[in-house]
């Protein structure tokens, strides 16, 4: 069992618990669905809301570092959990 121990992929475990943690952090642990598939596709579902949470402040603040112009914040329906959203005003207005 030592021989087929594999040392860099069990390193890897801890991306994942952490990917985890956040997922039932920010969104909830518990599925509504009933059946596997409804379960399956909620599953999908938080996985892409999860992505879309982590890479939309990070695009907004290059977008923001990019042009340095006045940044306020924008709090409304596009607000995920408490995150705040930053709204870049273009240098036009």
């Amino acid at each position: 069992m030592r021989e087929e121990f594999d040392l860099e992929r069990y390193g890897q475990r801890w991306q994942v618990e952490t990917v985890f943690s956040m997922i039932k952090r920010n969104l909830g642990s518990a599925l509504n669905g009933r059946s596997y598939w409804s379960q399956c596709r909620e599953m999908m579902l938080l996985a892409i809301t999860h992505n879309i949470m982590i890479v939309m402040p990070a695009e907004l603040f290059y977008t923001a570092a990019q042009n340095p112009t006045k940044v306020t914040t924008h709090r409304g329906a596009a607000n995920f959990s408490g995150l705040e959203v930053w709204k870049v005003d273009s240098p036009d207005t």
